[in-house]
């Protein structure tokens, strides 16, 4: 299916954020996205240091990190070899760039020219994701990483544009995903066949508060470059919904999204790196209904979930009628 769209600014690098927390669909939306001619989408770039250079986990293609066609040329065009990279040090950089730290960042106390590893960090990314463009030709890069802290340090990029799309799930949707629905990664790198961490509904719940109370904290104060987008509406009308999601990005110019019917999709491989498996799924995808959360998730773990979460699950219309998530819970996660 076509839709009619126009970059913003033709030659620009540009990021399309996706941030929220884990398990809201961002790997769909990303794969989804990522096929449309002159995007990308790169899984959660924040963890290729560590995920990609270090571990060598298997990259969304098939091929292991360091046997990617595209992942080794970006990293010789940004930075010469992997040794020239300095993953070890980008890894534990990225654990400094945290949750706690969006106080600092929102009141203008976060420096980023000092202290020294800042700089470094900065220099580092801004190497990386010129890298991306220049090898693969794309005028956006799509960024799944989720984390607010992390896409709020992009944005202080020189010469790089970022907008936000802020991925929301009902909280007891994506708790039982995390808890009850066992995932494993898959494939032949060094991280298959291990299963995913499991997060106690608890824990989940509050971690679901800090990165959707972040990402708006740091991003919807800008209404030309964030957009808050609901998992459960996505699913109910796909094509329109992300049509107008792209379209408030770009402007005129024919491209296809990659739809076979209203809620089927075709998916060819993408050069994800890290995230939910579901990001080697390839060909056509059902964008099924999927409630099992309201039979799985125990009265006492959806109790808890609810007391942590009521303020932001009410601003978000999931305490009433306004979002079905019995009918459209989406696919499974």
């Amino acid at each position: 299916m076509e839709v009619a769209i126009r970059m913003r600014e033709p030659g620009a690098l540009r990021v399309l954020f996706i941030a929220g927390w884990g398990r809201s669909g961002s790997t769909l939306l990303g794969s989804i996205l990522g096929q449309l001619p002159g995007f990308f989408f790169g899984g959660e770039i924040q963890y290729i240091w560590d995920r990609g250079l270090l571990e060598h986990w298997r990259c969304g293609c098939g091929n292991g990190f360091d046997e990617c066609p595209t992942w080794t040329a970006v990293i010789r065009e940004a930075f010469g070899s992997v040794s020239e990279a300095d993953a070890e040090a980008m890894s534990v950089w990225c654990k400094r760039v945290r949750t706690r730290s969006i106080p600092a960042m929102r009141l203008g106390l976060w420096r980023w020219d000092a202290p020294r590893w800042r700089r470094d960090f900065l220099d580092h990314l801004s190497r990386l994701y010129r890298g991306i463009q220049t090898v693969t030709g794309c005028r956006v890069i799509i960024d799944g990483s989720k984390d607010p802290a992390y896409g709020y340090a992009l944005t202080a990029i020189p010469g790089l544009e970022v907008d936000f799309v802020h991925l929301v799930r009902d909280p007891r949707a994506s708790a039982y995903s995390w808890w009850h629905r066992a995932k494993h990664r898959g494939g032949t790198g060094p991280e298959d066949g291990r299963r995913m961490r499991r997060i106690a509904p608890w824990k989940h719940a509050l971690h679901w508060d800090a990165w959707n109370l972040g990402a708006e904290i740091l991003f919807s104060g800008d209404g030309k470059r964030y957009q808050r987008a609901y998992f459960e509406e996505i699913l109910a009308s796909p094509f329109p919904r992300l049509t107008r999601m792209v379209s408030s990005l770009v402007g005129k110019e024919e491209v296809s999204l990659p739809f076979i019917t209203d809620h089927s999709v075709e998916l060819r491989p993408t050069h994800s790196i890290s995230g939910n498996p579901s990001r080697f799924e390839t060909g056509r995808v059902e964008l099924q209904r999927d409630a099992a959360w309201r039979r799985g998730l125990k009265p006492r773990e959806k109790l808890v979930v609810e007391a942590l979460t009521w303020p932001l699950m009410k601003r978000y219309g999931y305490l009433g009628a306004k979002r079905d998530t019995n009918r459209h819970s989406g696919k499974t996660m």
